[in-house]
């Protein structure tokens, strides 16, 4: 159609959708009439956001287009005349140039020494009409984690997702993305720790950088951070990136800390240990939470601060007493004294008994980079964990954090007024351990 006759449907689209959109608004109201006023007002918000849009756009200049023919017409003759000054200045520089290579007796072309015109400089192997285009996907990137996410799993971090949505109430599809951004950082997480801890294995399968190398296996957890941030900001809620963001960057300061005491074969006290642990496994937790927040249709009011915070202590100091028993098969035994870790443990034990620090330390120092330690050496330190009472005190301090997970699981359920059955049975499945025993 004309441009005239596309400007007159347009507009009549416009209305007849504006005309629509009052019309099943008042439908709505008239049908709930106790709909709720952050609803209501909600349309009488999009109703002017609309609106706006539509009078912008119909008056902001999209293009510098001449209102009359006459402003044309003396556009396009400012343009001639400034062209033909321009010809007239590249004929003199021509002749100039032809003279001085007159002149000098050269051979170089006209032109600053171009190659001659005809003469391919390059010719690609394949005729481009006889080959077809070349499409390289995301296979290898993404091939890391598709293989990790095959071998390890997020039950808990998920589970919980699932469990606190009885009271956020997050509808369907942002829940979805919040579980796949709660699992594409678990397994970029994992790629990293298994090369940071040089380990070989991941929950008794060949760790990631051993089948597709540390680079590659470095370069897909580093893009799953992108597609997160990426995937989070198209959700499009407000807050959520920045909780994103904010928490990754306190996991990584904890991270840095537990690392860097691995390196340096330092002991930290007791609370900088938990500090540690608040900020790498912590944060973790907040984010969840705070995704769902920023998400959900309730605007829950409730503070889930203290619940977060037990959460990654008893997350991560459960996982570490596990891997020190012989019995679990989920982690081989005694993994983390492979790698030099200075677990909850190792920490309580160090500090109350100076001489074990010094013996466990100095395993930890003579052990290769890279290398496992001997069931030996793992059988000494477990002996004097044991010794030192930090085992049994690693054991007690889970069942205290699952305990305090419990009572303020009940707590939130008052203030919620709603119980929630499915986070107490998640709880209590986690806190069924077993005590240590003297072998």
């Amino acid at each position: 159609m004309s441009e005239d006759d596309a400007r007159a449907k347009t507009k009549e689209l416009i209305l007849e959708n504006e005309k629509e959109f009052v019309k099943r608004r008042e439908a709505l109201y008239q049908a709930h009439p106790d709909l709720a006023p952050k609803l209501r007002k909600w349309m009488e918000v999009l109703e002017a956001a609309l609106g706006g849009i539509h009078y912008w756009c119909t008056n902001a200049p999209r293009y510098a287009v001449p209102e009359t023919a006459e402003e044309e017409s003396e556009e396009e003759s400012d343009e001639e005349s400034s062209s033909d000054e321009d010809e007239s200045e590249d004929d003199e520089e021509e002749e100039n140039d032809e003279e001085e290579v007159r002149a000098n007796g050269t051979i170089d072309h006209v032109g600053g020494g171009d190659e001659p015109e005809g003469e391919p400089v390059w010719t690609p192997l394949v005729n481009g009409e006889e080959h077809p285009a070349v499409h390289l996907d995301a296979t290898p990137l993404l091939a890391p984690t598709n293989y990790i996410g095959s071998i390890s799993t997020n039950e808990v971090q998920l589970e919980l997702v699932s469990a606190l949505n009885a009271w956020l109430q997050v509808p369907n599809r942002p829940l979805t993305f919040v579980k796949q951004v709660v699992n594409d950082l678990h397994d970029s997480s994992e790629i990293l720790a298994n090369i940071q801890d040089q380990s070989s294995l991941q929950r008794q399968k060949t760790a990631a950088h051993l089948v597709f190398g540390p680079a590659q296996s470095i370069n897909s957890a580093a893009y799953m951070f992108v597609r997160v941030a990426k995937t989070v900001n198209g959700l499009n809620c407000p807050g959520m990136l920045d909780g994103l963001l904010e928490e990754l960057e306190t996991h990584f300061i904890g991270q840095s800390w537990e690392l860097n005491w691995r390196f340096s074969l330092q002991c930290p006290t007791e609370q900088e240990y938990l500090e540690m642990v608040d900020k790498k496994s912590g944060s973790i937790f907040r984010m969840l939470v705070r995704l769902m927040q920023s998400a959900s249709m309730e605007g829950s009011t409730l503070d889930f601060e203290l619940l977060t915070q037990l959460f990654g202590r008893w997350y991560q100091i459960r996982n570490e007493y596990l891997g020190l028993l012989t019995g679990n098969n989920q982690r081989g035994f005694g993994e983390d004294l492979d790698h030099g870790k200075i677990s909850y443990a190792v920490v309580r034990c160090c500090n109350v008994d100076p001489t074990a620090k010094s013996i466990i330390l100095g395993i930890f120092r003579q052990k290769a980079e890279g290398a496992s330690l001997s069931a030996e050496s793992k059988i000494q330190i477990l002996e004097l964990l044991h010794k030192s009472g930090a085992l049994q005190a690693t054991y007690d301090l889970v069942r205290q954090l699952g305990r305090d997970i419990m009572k303020t699981v009940s707590e939130l359920e008052i203030a919620a007024e709603e119980t929630n059955p499915g986070l107490k049975a998640l709880v209590k499945t986690l806190g069924d351990i077993p005590a240590p025993t003297q072998e």
